[in-house]
């Protein structure tokens, strides 16, 4: 298994960045790398996120994990792979 770590130290607020992470549908205003983005129900497990990422073909992500002001857990499963990715503040 492959695995990457990233951090960004910030200013803001939990909240915040929360607010920005719950809105998907506005994700494209602030990641220019997103062409095209749609959320399919409400931020909670379960919940799928179509996103076409700039040049490239749609990706859908499913919600396995929200918990607000601490993190969420998106993966997009292709070709027998598993992209998991945990975002957390």
């Amino acid at each position: 298994m492959w695995q990457h770590e990233s951090t960004f130290d910030s200013s803001a607020s939990r909240e915040a960045i929360w607010n920005l992470w719950a809105d998907v549908e506005n994700w494209g205003s602030w990641n220019d790398d997103i062409e095209q983005i749609e959320l399919r129900g409400d931020f909670v497990p379960g919940a799928e996120i179509s996103m076409t990422p700039a040049g490239q073909e749609a990706v859908v992500l499913r919600l396995t994990e929200v918990r607000k002001n601490e993190l969420f857990v998106d993966e997009a499963r292709f070709d027998g792979v598993v992209l998991r990715t945990i975002h957390r503040l």
